[in-house]
């Protein structure tokens, strides 16, 4: 039996969602989602790791119908199921990436209107990321709607073009 290793299968599915909504449209090489063990809890650590070789399957052994109560931490607990799942799992693996040298500073998944990254909560029974800053929802986590080609770069302010600009525009087109 390994310490750590993949997730294993009901684990695995929404660390993976997850962890392509993170990697979005500059994906960051040999990104992989290690569990392990958490001690004297019904449940598994998550963790970001750069590795160059595939892990081994973590052993399944916990029991889902064991009643756990999570007060936190970076553990996920064998009982959750659905969006409270994933969107656990996002904030986990988000906040974990955030700390690695390849993506530190970066806002995965982007907001598209802010320089913030978008965080991971349940609406209407689904689990999106939203914008931190409107309350907006952005993307269902794992759906594949997070972009994936760079989009322009964000700034505070739209380019104006200036008053003078803007006068010689208009007197173009009104003498046309």
């Amino acid at each position: 039996m390994h310490d750590s290793g993949r997730p294993p299968d009901w684990l695995d599915a929404p660390a993976a969602a997850v962890l392509r909504d993170l990697q979005g449209a500059q994906p960051i090489a040999e990104l992989a989602v290690v569990a392990y063990r958490a001690v004297d809890l019904n449940g598994l650590h998550l963790a970001i790791a750069e590795l160059s070789e595939p892990l081994p399957p973590l052993e399944d052994d916990l029991d889902p119908e064991t009643p756990t109560e999570y007060g936190g931490g970076n553990w996920v607990p064998r009982t959750m199921t659905g969006p409270r799942l994933l969107v656990l799992t996002a904030d986990i693996l988000q906040e974990d990436l955030a700390e690695t040298d390849a993506a530190w500073a970066q806002s995965r998944p982007p907001c598209p209107w802010h320089p913030h990254p978008a965080r991971a909560a349940v609406r209407d029974g689904e689990a999106w990321w939203v914008c931190e800053r409107d309350d907006v929802p952005l993307y269902r986590i794992g759906r594949g709607e997070v972009p994936t080609r760079p989009g322009p770069p964000l700034s505070w302010n739209t380019p104006r073009r200036s008053r003078r600009a803007e006068k010689r525009q208009y007197g173009r087109e009104r003498h046309r």
